[in-house]
């Protein structure tokens, strides 16, 4: 007896002691230090205690973490049935702990009450700079449900908590009342609304290689979650395009997020800054996606250009294929006027879409009809009025270039490009072409005249922005000629041409045989010009004009060697004045002034010829095809006629047709 007395005597001073420990003021001073350490190694921060009253049915502490943040819980308690009834009051800024982090001001203020395995707590204050209202259930030591309202919380502050990049700054307002059943089935909805959202284009473009521009845009989205499922729908209106969400669904146990969507694009040209091109049009695009912790797949359908395109995407690798699109359509898209009609198919395939995009395409054209109009106002060719052509065409990025070939055949011309290297930045297009001219009247609006027959061609072309330049050589009359168009200036330079081929070309009578070189410079703009060809060792072909020399002369002219041959002119839209000069061994043939209309080709050219010690003096006139020839005054046949009149003719018939020769 006497021991088991002992026993409850050590007990009861036990009990006394830790009694006194907890719930007075001096045994409370003593736990401070104890509780103080504790607490700091858990928490990762200097902590000081700067209240702590225990008792039996009351609790006051405040908590002061680091100077920065300082936590107070005080009321009544229960602790024999483990019940409390408190408040508390957290105010902090800029603070992280182990547990949590927190940038900016944190201001929350409530009561919590019920047991230690049951609860209910509230809580009022400010958060990420907003208003933040919550009300939240505790059973068997786990969260039974919560609803929260916050208005103007800060997306930036939120994401800096989460340790993400500011994709974006802006405000948005939650609603939510969720049920947690257990740990695997939820019930409730939620409301989220996005104010003034503005993306950060600087942090887009580190992040995902897209240069932007400030885009602007607001949204909502409502859900529900029943069991691990959130399902819902929403829009999301910014100044490039307006997004809508359906059929929703993200799967909070497998991580797994399902959506169909709708993008509005109202107006491509807001695309500008971001790929440095400007576009004219709209569309709307259809698809869904589907991302979970190793894949993001990404379908899209799209009714545009009057056909349809359809794109997949999987990570970092989309596929496109483009069916019936309109040509006119994609001209317009590009702000240029309407060159060809024709319908395109074709897919292209994109690499690397999280950095630097690489990409490969091939595209087919067909029924293609080219614009004469159109086209001949760019290029000054003279297409036929309906011209149906085919093309292909194949592109592939390398680093910020667009390497392209492509290949158009027609019934007029065919054209091929290889090593065609296109600048997106700067709209800058050049490369190398071959083909063939199968009517050289399309190029009869460049030479300012008629032309007829075909060659083979090749060259090299530049354009940006409004400047072109393109360069071609031809095997021409037996020649070689090259043609170089700046912008709206033309030169060609020729060396070694027949004559009679370029006769043939123009088709104008073959009146000269020689080997020529040529050299013109033309002003489309203002159609104003000049040319110079030279011959050597020419000689003149059988005609009229040969003829008529013969039979005044007795001189056979298609025997005559000329050593040099000029002709020389000036074009005015479809005027030309020009001036030829022949050195033969024998004789000299002059036209001073001579004149041409190319659009009727009427030709008026007086022309003085000198043969030994004759002259004659004459005119080509009528239709340059098949032009008149008149002799029409000779100094050498006059003094001759004269002559013979002094000889034979009698007296008194003398001075009449002395009279009559002073008329020619």
């Amino acid at each position: 007896m006497r021991f088991l007395a002992f026993l409850l005597f050590v007990m009861s001073c036990l009990l006394g002691v830790v009694y006194w420990l907890l719930f007075t003021q001096s045994g409370n001073g003593i736990l401070k230090p104890y509780v103080e350490a504790e607490l700091s190694k858990r928490v990762g921060k200097d902590v000081v205690l700067e209240v702590f009253t225990l008792r039996n049915d009351f609790l006051d502490i405040a908590v002061l973490v680091d100077k920065k943040a300082k936590v107070v819980v005080n009321g009544e308690i229960d602790l024999l049935n483990r019940k409390f009834d408190v408040k508390y009051d957290v105010k902090a800024q800029n603070i992280k702990t182990n547990f949590m982090e927190i940038v900016g001001n944190f201001d929350i203020s409530g009561e919590a009450r019920g047991g230690i395995n049951n609860f209910l707590v509230n809580g009022l204050g400010e958060a990420f700079k907003s208003n933040i209202k919550f009300v939240a259930s505790v059973k068997d030591k786990k969260l039974q449900r919560l609803k929260l309202d916050s208005n103007g919380v800060r997306m930036e502050e939120v994401l800096s908590v989460l340790n993400k990049p500011i994709y974006s700054k802006g405000i948005v307002d939650i609603q939510a009342d969720i049920e947690i059943v257990d740990s695997l089935n939820y019930k409730g909805d939620a409301t989220c609304k996005v104010l003034f959202g503005v993306l950060n284009p600087d942090v887009i473009e580190k992040e995902f290689g897209v240069s932007s521009a400030n885009i602007n845009y607001k949204g909502e989205f409502k859900a529900k979650i029943d069991n691990t499922i959130l399902k819902g729908e929403g829009a999301i209106y910014s100044s490039v395009m307006n997004i809508f969400l359906k059929n929703s669904a993200f799967d909070l146990d497998s991580n797994v997020f399902f959506t169909q969507y709708k993008l509005s694009l109202p107006d491509f040209r807001v695309f500008e800054p971001m790929i440095g091109v400007k576009l004219i049009g709209k569309a709307d695009v259809e698809g869904s996606l589907k991302h979970d912790s190793k894949t993001l797949e990404i379908e899209a359908n799209a009714d545009t250009f009057g056909g349809k395109i359809e794109a997949k995407m999987q990570n970092n690798q989309a596929n496109i294929i483009a069916q019936n699109i309109q040509l006119s359509q994609l001209f317009a898209l590009f702000g240029e006027p309407s060159y060809a009609q024709g319908s395109i198919g074709g897919n292209a395939t994109f690499e690397n879409l999280d950095k630097q995009v690489s990409y490969k395409a091939d595209f087919a054209l067909e029924d293609g009809v080219a614009s004469a109009q159109t086209i001949g106002k760019l290029t000054s060719l003279r297409l036929p009025p309906s011209m149906p052509f085919s093309a292909t065409a194949s592109a592939e990025s390398m680093g910020n270039v667009i390497n392209i070939k492509s290949s158009i055949q027609s019934n007029v011309l065919e054209v091929s490009t290889a090593d065609t290297v296109f600048v997106p930045q700067t709209q800058k297009v050049e490369g190398a072409y071959v083909g063939m001219a199968r009517d050289l009247g399309i190029f009869s609006d460049i030479v300012g005249a008629d032309m007829q027959g075909s060659t083979h061609f090749k060259g090299d072309f530049a354009k940006e922005a409004q400047s072109l330049h393109v360069r071609s050589e031809l095997d021409i009359a037996d020649g070689k000629t090259e043609v170089v168009l700046n912008d709206k200036s033309l030169h060609v330079d020729s060396k070694g041409l027949s004559a009679q081929g370029i006769c043939g070309i123009f088709g104008v009578p073959e009146v000269f045989s020689a080997n020529a070189n040529m050299r013109l410079d033309y002003d489309l703009s203002k159609q104003i010009g000049s040319f110079d060809v030279s011959a050597l060792d020419g000689k003149i072909l059988k005609s009229e004009m040969t003829d008529l020399v013969a039979t005044f002369t007795a001189f056979d002219l298609t025997q005559e060697v000329f050593k040099t041959s000029n002709l020389k002119g000036d074009i005015e839209n479809k005027n030309v004045d020009f001036s030829l000069s022949m050195e033969g061994l024998q004789s000299h043939i002059n036209i001073p002034k001579g004149y041409l209309n190319l659009e009727n080709s009427q030709v008026d050219a007086p022309f003085d010829l000198a043969i030994k010690k004759m002259d004659l003096q004459g005119k080509i006139k009528g239709d340059l095809h098949a032009p008149k020839v008149n002799i029409e005054s000779s100094e050498y046949l006059k003094d001759k006629v004269e002559k013979e009149i002094e000889k034979h003719v009698p007296e008194k018939y003398k001075e009449p047709l002395q009279n009559l020769l002073k008329l020619f």
